[in-house]
This record gives structure tokens, C-alpha cells and sequence, in this order.
């Protein structure tokens, strides 16, 4: 250390007020010198004041708005659906999109998406003019939603908003042997748990409960032509009628194999010697208008004419609706839009779904109806 270099010194501080609390306020003087300390050059002041920091809490994460973001561009917004459950979103509608320097207007059909919440879509929708317009909703929790004719306008951002419901309950009569009634109660019940599964895993929007009914003991029906006149004896017919709720979904178990749905939809059989427990999900297929009305055409075989999807094109050996087979288990979304919108629908028949209804072709892509294969 040279005797040129400054030192510094420091004083001991003195308090300018007294202690309050946990508070204080002091003055800390530093003094600098020159010649080893001989000579002072420069003196500093500094007043502090000391108070506790206040205690900081972490907040709560902001809560989530259930409203979509502002938005330049038009969307669908989903409406009372729960955590980790994706619907899914079927839509027609006018489109606008810029092609270049111009714009293309075009009728955009049977576009899907998968979403928990909302959608943007990336085009400025017009008015219905000669275009469908309607937003279907299919989710594993709710029942089919179907907003027709949904109003968008050209450069005004819309968000349609679609509110879920509770899925469907379907009651299904199960007309029982008495003799019988613990075996059929346990198959029925076999059949119905799995025919509640699949519903649900390809988004029906329904849900079946089962009715435990006796069976008159002078009716044991065989083929689905038993339950119209002409029948045997009066008595039979009594029977036959005391053993049928119309419009209802009426179940029996028949000596047999497989199973069948009778042409007014509301009558299932079932064989007892032997169905596999898809039997009822692909009946209620059936029951729920997954038939081809009025095809006479050599161009129909006899499987599709009667709902079934054997040997055409974007189907394969999962589908419910297959002639046969034990590994059957998904629906097409074209599929379930039939079974919820169709006339020939038990649901509609029944009045269980409320709202518009179509006759849809068969396999085929309609004004108002997807392919049936789509998915």
C-alpha cells in the first residue's frame, strides 16, 4: 500500500430516530483520507430507513374463461362439456377464401374437427344462401346435437355457440321367460353393458336402461312375422299383445342363433342358444334406421338393403353393423348421424329425440346427409 493511496474509514452509525416496531431510521458516514490516513480528502452522508418486506403469497393461477379468445376469423364454441373429452364437430357451410388476388365462394360439406372446447375456422363464412349450413356435434358424455341453419355473415366474426346435453336414455323392454329368468336376466345384462360401451365409444348420444318384463306364458314368439296378425288363437293374439309396447324398443330371446330386427323398429330378437354380446348393439342398429328403405335397385344386395355393410367400400370387419363376426365395435359418424336424424329412427319414432329428422340414402352423400362411410 502506497501512502498516496485514499483509505477509508467508517463511522459508526447514528440512529435518527428511535426504534419502532420493526423499523428504524439511520445516517452511516464514510470518510476518505489521503497520506495514510493523515489528510482528509472527501466525506459521504447516507441516510437509510429499514422496514420489513411484506410477506408476498403466491396467487392462484388466473381461472380459465370458458369464452374463446377475441378472434378475427369465425368459430364454434362448445358448450358444457367436461375435462379430457374430445367431441367431435361435423359442419357445412358457405365458404369465402382468397385464391391469390380473388376470392373463391364454394358449399363446404361434412368437414370435421376434434376439440375439448372451440374451433376457429380459418375462412369468412357467408350467408346460407343455396349452401346447408349446420354444426352436428357427436361426444362420448352428451346426446347428438344438430344446429341447422346456422346464420354466418360475411366479414362480421362470429362464435356459434353449441350447448351439450345429457345423452339419451333408451329404455329397452326385455320380455323374459319365467322359466328361464335368471339365465336371461344375466344375458340381458351381458348384452346391455356392452351395447351402453359402444354407443358411447362411437359418440351415439345414448344411453339403454333395462326393463325386466314376464312373458305372458301363452306367447313364445320365434320370428319377428309372430307378432302381426294372423295369429293361431285369440288367445295368442291377447298375449301377443299384452307382451308389446309400441314405439317402445321391445327385446326378446328366441330359440336360436344371432339375432334380428323386425321391419316396423321396434322389435329385437334374440337367440338363446347362442348371439354374441355385439348381437344387441347391431340390432338396435337396426332399430335405429340403419336400413336402406325403398332400394330396389339390382345394384343393392341383400345385405345393404337390409342395413348391413358387408363388402362396401370404407368399411371393415370392425363395423357393428358387418353381417356376422364377433370383434365388432365402431360406428362410422355417418353411421350415428343416421341413427340420430333419420325418419325410419326408433328415436324418432318414439319420440325420444326432438328435432329435425331426414331420410338419408343409403350410402350415399345427400342435400343434407353425409356418406355413409364417413368418419
Amino acid at each position: 500500500m502506497n501512502a498516496s493511496d485514499p483509505v477509508f474509514a467508517w463511522i459508526q452509525p447514528s440512529f435518527n430516530s428511535p426504534m419502532s416496531g420493526t423499523q428504524a431510521e439511520f445516517t452511516v458516514v464514510f470518510e476518505q483520507y489521503l497520506d495514510g490516513g493523515r489528510k482528509p480528502m472527501n466525506t459521504v452522508d447516507g441516510r437509510f430507513h429499514f422496514a420489513p418486506c411484506s410477506v408476498v403469497v403466491d396467487s392462484p393461477p388466473p381461472t380459465t374463461s370458458l369464452a374463446p379468445p377475441s378472434r378475427d376469423s369465425d368459430g364454434i364454441e362448445v358448450i358444457g362439456n367436461g375435462e379430457e373429452n374430445p367431441v367431435i364437430i361435423l359442419r357445412d357451410h358457405h365458404g369465402r377464401q382468397r385464391l391469390g388476388w380473388r376470392f373463391w365462394k364454394n358449399c363446404s360439406n361434412d368437414i370435421l374437427d376434434k376439440t375439448e372446447r372451440y374451433i376457429d375456422i380459418e375462412e369468412d363464412l357467408q350467408p346460407p344462401t343455396s349452401c346447408n349450413t349446420e354444426v352436428a356435434v357427436l361426444s362420448s358424455q352428451h346426446r347428438f346435437e344438430l344446429d341447422e341453419n346456422v346464420e354466418w355473415q360475411q366479414g362480421q366474426f362470429k362464435t356459434h355457440p353449441v350447448r351439450l346435453h345429457d345423452p339419451l336414455t333408451v329404455d329397452l323392454n326385455f320380455w323374459l321367460d319365467r322359466r328361464q329368468w335368471d339365465q336371461e336376466v344375466e344375458e340381458a345384462q351381458s348384452m346391455l353393458l356392452e351395447a351402453n360401451q359402444l354407443y358411447a365409444s362411437n359418440r351415439a348420444g345414448v344411453q339403454f336402461r333395462m326393463v325386466k318384463r314376464a312373458l305372458p306364458v301363452a306367447f313364445e314368439p320365434k320370428r319377428c312375422r309372430d307378432f302381426r296378425a294372423p295369429f293361431p288363437s285369440p288367445a295368442i293374439r291377447a298375449a301377443a299383445e299384452a307382451a308389446y309396447i309400441e314405439h317402445a324398443l321391445n327385446v326378446y330371446f328366441i330359440p336360436g342363433r344371432g339375432g334380428a330386427s323386425c321391419p316396423n323398429r321396434d322389435v329385437v330378437l334374440l337367440g338363446n342358444r347362442w348371439a354374441p354380446k355385439v348381437q344387441l348393439a347391431h340390432e338396435i342398429g337396426h332399430a335405429f334406421g340403419l336400413n336402406e328403405d325403398g332400394c330396389r335397385s339390382p345394384l343393392c344386395s341383400k345385405d345393404y338393403a337390409m342395413g348391413h355393410v358387408n363388402g362396401l367400400g370404407g368399411f371393415d370387419k370392425s363395423n357393428i353393423m358387418r353381417r356376422g363376426g364377433v370383434d365388432r365395435t365402431t360406428f362410422t359418424i355417418g353411421q350415428v348421424y343416421r341413427m340420430n336424424v333419420s325418419q325410419h329412427s326408433n328415436l324418432n319414432k318414439a319420440g325420444i329425440r326432438k328435432g329435425d329428422t331426414r331420410n338419408c340414402p343409403g350410402k350415399k352423400k345427400g342435400a343434407k346427409c353425409p356418406k355413409l362411410s364417413l368418419d
